[in-house]
């Protein structure tokens, strides 16, 4: 089931205040279930996340986004770039 995006003022609003932040990058999603879900969880099991242990936690949260944030409709994400060293 696809649900709707938010209105684009406030999608724009959200970008332009994270921009604001100094995040390099926002995005936004419905909290549907990841399409790769299954090549994660074998990515993981391969121990392609190599010490990062946290990709690894809570794979079944990750694999249904609405059980494991019942009052959320929305997810969003922020990025920010580092200098290269």
């Amino acid at each position: 089931m696809i649900t709707a995006v938010p209105a684009v003022p406030l999608v724009n609003q959200i970008k332009a205040r994270a921009a604001a932040l100094g995040f390099d990058l926002a995005g936004i999603t419905t909290a549907e279930p990841p399409a790769r879900i299954e090549f994660y969880r074998h990515w993981v099991a391969e121990g392609c996340h190599g010490g990062m242990d946290y990709l690894a936690r809570h794979i079944e949260k990750r694999s249904d986004p609405p059980r494991a944030c019942a009052r959320r409709e929305i997810h969003h994400r922020c990025c920010l770039q580092l200098p290269h060293r």
